[in-house]
């Protein structure tokens, strides 16, 4: 059985209040604050850093790295590779972009469900909108990487169903597909 082995989040340090947004722009806003990533933060960077968290539970050596972003820090070079190099994995395994969409992030956890070894799969962005924006106000920058593998590598959190159906905790009822995932308590 596949699914997640082990997670890791990361989420910059510096948090912009909502409140602040319509005082200086004039409109948009709201309560409460979001993420904002640093001068010296990007999607790359906070990949590693959430790919470092997830692979300090890994037992073992990942095959590919899956990076995903509507982001991306090069727009004409490879960023996966960046991220392959900052977590020291093998020569061997192999690193892929996946972009353009918010849902490559899912495209990729299902790409690396369906394979064979152990993948990580990171997806990090800096969300940006028009001044005074709904996404000014509500996008947050951060990043989340899984590592991916069978049980007989690791214990699993969750296991991997269907394509249609991946789920957390509880069993689930969505349409005629039934998941009976179970969560085993594994934390980063």
């Amino acid at each position: 059985m596949r699914g997640i082995s082990s997670w890791g989040a990361y989420l910059p340090y510096r948090r912009l209040d909502k409140a602040e947004i319509s005082s200086f722009v004039g409109q948009g806003g709201g309560k409460g604050t979001r993420t904002v990533a640093s001068f010296d933060e990007d999607s790359t960077t906070m990949a590693v850093e959430a790919g470092r968290i997830a692979l300090r539970h890994a037992t073992a050596t990942p095959t590919q790295l899956l990076f995903a972003s509507v982001s991306p820090t090069y727009a004409d070079k490879t960023n996966a590779t960046v991220v392959h190099a900052a977590l020291r994995l093998d020569d061997t395994a192999l690193a892929i972009d996946l972009g353009s969409s918010v849902r490559s992030a899912m495209g990729g956890l299902i790409l690396a469900l369906q394979s064979q070894g152990v993948s990580v799969v990171t997806s990090a962005d800096i969300r940006t909108g028009l001044a005074g924006s709904s996404e000014e106000a509500n996008g947050g920058d951060a990043a989340a990487a899984f590592v991916i593998s069978d049980d007989t590598h690791a214990p699993l959190a969750a296991e991997f169903i269907n394509t249609i159906t991946l789920c957390l905790g509880q069993p689930h009822l969505r349409g005629q597909n039934q998941c009976n995932c179970r969560a085993r308590g594994l934390a980063p």
